[in-house]
């Protein structure tokens, strides 16, 4: 099946079979190697991507559902600058995310900064409730992404 769809805001056509995961074409076809194919069941976090600015687990979705669609993965973070702007954010305050989901991290945050610029406590907890890595403490996390919002909002009126 051809597939065309826009990807970290490029143009991308490719043919995949039916039965493809979205993580595995991502992975595999184009070598978007940071999303990673962790428990094939949706709950780890591990795969996460943005597929229409909103955050999916891609290894439930067939690779098909991606035609016509926008997909932004943490590649995408790392090229415009937001990835180190979290990091930074994550450094300051101490929160250390392991390896396994820092890329989930910021995804989440960015999509959470996206729609609460400004986020409550209960926002943040809400927004991380059904991710699986327990990693570093909440009051960091909380810390941080309160942080992380001030230096964006700084940064967006210049």
């Amino acid at each position: 099946m051809k597939i065309i769809f826009d990807l970290n805001n490029s143009r991308v056509s490719l043919t995949a079979p039916p039965e493809k995961r979205l993580v595995d074409m991502l992975r595999d076809d184009l070598g978007m190697l940071a999303t990673k194919s962790g428990c094939y069941k949706g709950k780890c976090g591990a795969c996460y991507v943005l597929l229409n600015n909103e955050i999916v687990s891609s290894c439930l979705i067939p690779a098909f559902a991606a035609k016509s669609t926008s997909i932004k993965t943490i590649e995408f973070f790392i090229e415009n600058g937001e990835y180190d702007e979290i990091v930074n954010g994550f450094r300051i305050f101490g929160h250390i995310p392991c390896s396994f989901c820092i890329q989930s991290k910021i995804l989440i945050i960015h999509s959470l900064l996206e729609k609460y610029p400004e986020p409550e406590n209960q926002n943040i907890v809400e927004a991380f409730s059904s991710f699986l890595c327990r990693c570093g403490d909440l009051t960091t996390l909380v810390d941080s992404i309160k942080f992380i919002s001030f230096q964006r909002k700084k940064r967006k009126r210049k």
